[in-house]
């Protein structure tokens, strides 16, 4: 605890705020499977990126909490990465719940906490800065893949954008995508049920496998307006 309450006066948590912070700090830490430095580490790293008081931390910890729940990772992981992509996700003004929205939903669907910390980065980085060929690419496809674009719609907004041109130039490629992460996601449910030896998941995850092998040979195949969507990102 002092060892905690030291790296949070650190991370310039003003004294009178200090006790409350390392509180929600120790209750993240034991219902994310963390220690108290690893958590006040990741809750700083958010605050401080986003420009947070202090008086934020309880409503940062649940968004953790929630993103745990959902996804297949814990506080203590996305605490030990959230810093790689915290300032990146500010600059572009991606908020703290569609941040910790997204690493739910990439975990959910199998993709390791700190790949998906990593994948977020490069697309925002990617986003922030586009290349002359990813805007060559995003014109031909209809889209706007630029910060402000981003800004203005929000990260859900922008996606649901990519998702719909994606679904007019390569339908089956979209249809197959969509099915592959409704599978993941009746295979999470099961997981948390205790149900992952069960018939039922076996089958699930034999089809996700199928389904996953179809997409790759899709993109492999694909003309040169799936390979725009890979140019972009």
């Amino acid at each position: 605890l002092q060892a905690g309450l030291y790296d949070v006066l650190s991370a310039g948590v003003k004294t009178e705020s200090s006790i409350k912070y390392l509180e929600t700090a120790v209750k993240s830490a034991k219902g994310g499977f963390t220690d108290t430095a690893t958590a006040v580490d990741g809750l700083t790293s958010t605050l401080n990126a986003y420009g947070l008081e202090a008086s934020e931390v309880n409503r940062i910890a649940n968004q953790m909490m929630v993103a745990q729940d959902l996804g297949k990772t814990t506080f203590g992981e996305m605490a030990q990465v959230i810093g790689r992509v915290a300032p990146t996700a500010n600059a572009l003004k991606v908020s703290t719940e569609e941040l910790f929205s997204s690493l739910a939903v990439l975990t959910a669907n199998g993709i390791q906490t700190n790949e998906a910390v990593t994948g977020l980065k490069a697309v925002f980085s990617g986003i922030a800065k586009p290349t002359s060929e990813a805007t060559e690419a995003s014109k031909a496809l209809g889209i706007e893949f630029n910060a402000d674009a981003l800004a203005s719609k929000g990260l859900m907004g922008f996606l649901l954008e990519v998702k719909e041109a994606l679904a007019r130039t390569a339908p089956e490629l979209a249809m197959q995508s969509q099915r592959y992460g409704e599978l993941n996601a009746q295979m999470a449910e099961l997981e948390k049920a205790g149900k992952k030896s069960s018939s039922e998941y076996k089958a699930l995850a034999e089809e996700a496998k199928n389904t996953e092998e179809t997409i790759k040979l899709l993109t492999k195949a694909g003309d040169s307006q799936v390979s725009q969507f890979a140019t972009m990102f």
